[in-house]
């Protein structure tokens, strides 16, 4: 599920957001307004999958702290995917959503 959120969320980013934010609508038309909400869902999304980022590594560790087999390998693997996910939204958040914006 975590996977399929994933790529449909950057589909989503990849085809209709980028897109739309390079062709810069005027600000007085309601293009602009769209955008906004766009971003607004994309931020939402962020938390949803950032949620279950962080329920897996609850799991996961939960898993270790029982002694399960092969729980350590899960939770390294785990802490990777989170670093990369935590990287992406940080860039998208902090940094490419707010130039886009503030150049609407």
């Amino acid at each position: 599920a975590l996977r399929a959120e994933l790529e449909f969320h950057m589909v989503k980013e990849q085809a209709v957001l980028f897109p739309s934010l390079l062709r810069r609508p005027d600000a007085q038309r309601s293009g602009c307004a769209t955008l906004m909400a766009m971003v607004a869902r994309m931020e939402d999304e962020h938390a949803r999958i950032w949620e279950a980022v962080n329920g897996l590594r609850a799991a996961a560790g939960s898993c270790v702290t029982h002694g399960a087999r092969g729980c350590t390998d899960l939770a390294v693997e785990l802490e990777a995917l989170a670093a990369g996910i935590r990287a992406y939204i940080h860039e998208e958040a902090n940094i490419l959503l707010p130039r886009a914006l503030a150049a609407l």
